[in-house]
């Protein structure tokens, strides 16, 4: 005869699923450990990135307040940059008209007077008066002045208001045009 083991049977049976029972919990476990050790691996990146994200953006905001800190230094040097154009620009006119001022002294002599400089920077234009002792001197400014070398040099050159006073010298104004023709 059979026996008839109900308990055993089901005991079997029972150990059979918890077998199974535990491996699926292995694999479950398992899988669970690896899901979240990719968890903290991204969020251990995230808060790198986010650290390093804050430390670039206080780095800049950083760099951002140095040159705004340069700013003022920075307008001070293009103003006094801009002040050396200009002045360097002064200067080259001024040396032109200097040049004609020292031309003119040297080739009149000492028996002319130069005075009342004027010079106007937009035109370019030079005038001034000339004092001559006598009409033989005087003659010897109009030569000059209507020399080949004289028109070569000047662009344009202008005499006016000739006059005679009581003394016996003669005044008499230069106009002068700097630069060669067409320049500006």
């Amino acid at each position: 005869m059979k026996e008839i083991n109900f308990v055993r049977g089901r005991i079997k049976a029972l150990t059979k699923l918890g077998q199974n029972d535990k491996k699926f919990f292995n694999i479950a476990a398992i899988t669970t450990s690896v899901f979240l050790l990719i968890l903290a691996g991204v969020l251990g990146f995230k808060f790198y990135f986010v650290s390093q994200l804050g430390d670039i953006q206080s780095s800049r905001e950083n760099l951002l307040e140095r040159i705004k800190s340069k700013e003022a230094t920075e307008k001070s040097f293009v103003l006094f940059v801009s002040k050396l154009r200009v002045l360097s620009e002064i200067f080259s006119q001024r040396k032109d008209k200097q040049d004609v001022i020292g031309y003119f002294s040297q080739v009149f002599g000492p028996d002319v007077v130069i005075d009342r400089i004027a010079y106007d920077a937009d035109s370019q234009l030079l005038a001034f008066g000339l004092l001559s002792k006598d009409i033989f001197t005087l003659e010897t400014v109009f030569d000059i002045l209507d020399s080949e070398q004289s028109k070569q040099r000047f662009s344009s050159l202008a005499k006016s208001n000739l006059q005679r006073n009581s003394g016996g010298t003669y005044r008499m104004q230069i106009t002068i045009v700097l630069g060669k023709e067409g320049e500006k």
